[in-house]
């Protein structure tokens, strides 16, 4: 599965991306999607348009490490699978490194 239209897996290490939530069908509202993403101990990993940094792809495990450094409860490092990946992130660039 490729993670990004724009990118190789691999190149996705090491980018920013930007946090893209949308609606999913079959959920009962759309505010279950768009305020964003929590992880198991309750906490935003994040938010729609938040820069988010790829630091490792586990390409064995269909797995992203990522970090969000602009979280507003601290940093928080977190694992994805691949197909979440692709549906918050891959469907636009990666920022560029300024």
């Amino acid at each position: 599965m490729k993670l990004n239209h724009f990118l190789e897996n691999q190149e996705c290490a090491g980018r920013r991306f930007t946090a893209w939530l949308h609606w999913m069908e079959g959920r009962d509202t759309p505010d279950e999607d768009i305020n964003g993403v929590y992880g198991s101990n309750g906490r935003i990993l994040y938010m729609p348009g938040e820069s988010v940094l790829v630091t490792r792809i586990d390409e064995q495990n269909s797995l992203v490490a990522m970090s969000n450094e602009q979280n507003t409860e601290g940093y928080e490092d977190f694992v994805i699978p691949f197909a979440q990946f692709q549906r918050d992130f891959g469907m636009w660039p990666p920022q560029l490194e300024l």
